[in-house]
């Protein structure tokens, strides 16, 4: 009878996490991070310190298929997203992911964006203003250069993490479209 209290222990955070997704009425990247890690850390623990066999044997088995889940889930655009909700930015990134490298990859699309909205201009030749379209001069096109070159060297991205983490009630879209004037976002 104590074998089975034991396994009804163990199952509980699984059936805790089922409950939590299926309820939610918007589950979202960020929750299921959170909940897939505590799992881990359950599974984990169980195979460390369970003295009942099978139990420990059941969590292997179940450790097997989330190592097989976290290859397919776990890559740089999920954290990407996942920084980028500045109600958490890199509070919650695994602890097998690096601040840094994320912040690196992150950096680096930034820049690609940047680099392709700037080519995208000098292609075109033209500027919006308003609803018009108008062709840009070699002088505007050199302000341009200049001005989004600047924009490169200025480095948003630690600029954004700086700032203080956001209560968890806002809604990050909300917070962007607030924010992107800070941003330089067009």
């Amino acid at each position: 009878m104590e074998e089975i209290s034991i396994f009804c222990d163990y199952l509980k955070p699984f059936f805790e996490f089922t409950v939590e997704m299926s309820g939610s009425n918007y589950s979202t990247l960020r929750i299921l991070f959170l909940l897939l890690d505590h799992l881990l850390d359950h599974i984990t623990i169980t195979i460390d310190k369970s003295k009942i066999s099978w139990v420990k044997e059941i969590a292997k088995e179940m450790k097997i298929k989330f190592d097989s889940i976290q290859e397919k889930l776990y890559h740089s655009s999920a954290y990407l997203a996942l920084i980028l909700d500045p109600r958490y930015k890199t509070q919650i990134l695994p602890d097998n992911i690096s601040e840094n490298e994320i912040k690196n990859i992150l950096i680096d699309e930034f820049n690609s964006y940047k680099n392709l909205d700037f080519e995208n201009d000098i292609n075109e030749g033209t500027s919006s203003v308003g609803e018009k379209k108008k062709a840009l001069g070699i002088m505007d096109l050199m302000l341009q250069k200049k001005k989004k070159a600047g924009n490169l060297q200025r480095n948003e991205i630690d600029e954004y993490l700086i700032i203080p983490i956001e209560p968890k009630n806002i809604d990050p879209c909300e917070w962007w479209k607030n924010h992107k004037s800070l941003f330089n976002f067009n």
